[in-house]
């Protein structure tokens, strides 16, 4: 009798998980965004492209981008110096709000409330185009805001973001010794230094330093020492 009543509860307990429905839950939308890096001269111009990665619908969104004006002089061929991408080139209702002064881009947008019309598809979101300016530190950055995402639903999107770093080169346009010749008596040291325009250049500064005569003398890490009679070139 006990064995048919284990029997008898078994079998409603399958029947119990067989009748009950199961509930999908769908695993949160992450919009996921990259900010290009670059490499420049004073002078040059910098294309710094702003991108989603992976395709997420989304229907409104703000979008927040800082930059250092006093190294990247923001530059275009439209009236607010921003080329929007092929995900916000749609029918939808775009604000641009640019400080230059301060460094700051803000667009807002919202898709179109007549349609069903909403952003669905990886691409380029913006392009924006500077002029390097100034070199005096070695980095400057266009920092991208982890941007405010909403579902037509009014749900959140979350959001990601790797930055982007702009590196300033400073290549070696000149190199001279701080002395051209030297009279040295034997065991008499001196220190040779080299000097680089500009002076604070990116590119490697690691010498090896030689003598053309170690019988005269020798040098290490650009300390000259006299050993004997004689020329020596030192480089």
């Amino acid at each position: 009798m006990a064995r048919k009543s284990i029997l008898a509860f078994t079998l409603m307990i399958v029947l119990v998980l067989t009748v009950l429905p199961f509930t999908v839950v769908e695993a949160a939308q992450i919009a996921n965004f990259k900010v290009d890096s670059a490499s420049c001269k004073v002078g040059d111009t910098v294309t710094v492209k702003i991108d989603m990665l992976n395709a997420v619908d989304f229907a409104a969104g703000n979008f927040t981008i800082d930059y250092d004006s006093t190294k990247l002089k923001l530059i275009s061929n439209n009236e607010n110096n921003i080329v929007l991408g092929e995900v916000l080139l749609t029918n939808y209702m775009i604000s641009i709000n640019n400080i230059e002064k301060e460094g700051k881009i803000k667009i807002v947008y919202v898709a179109n409330p007549q349609d069903e019309s909403h952003v669905k598809q990886a691409g380029n979101i913006l392009t924006l185009v500077f002029v390097a300016v100034d070199d005096s530190n070695d980095e400057s950055y266009v920092n991208f805001s982890a941007p405010i995402l909403k579902e037509r639903d009014g749900e959140d999107v979350k959001t990601e973001v790797e930055q982007g770093v702009i590196s300033f080169l400073r290549p070696i346009t000149s190199v001279s010794l701080n002395r051209t010749s030297i009279d040295l008596l034997k065991d008499e040291i001196t220190e040779l230094r080299l000097n680089y325009d500009p002076l604070n250049p990116t590119d490697n500064t690691n010498v090896v330093w030689r003598s053309s005569n170690t019988n005269v003398a020798i040098v290490n890490e650009g300390v000259v020492t006299a050993v004997g009679d004689g020329e020596a070139v030192n480089r």
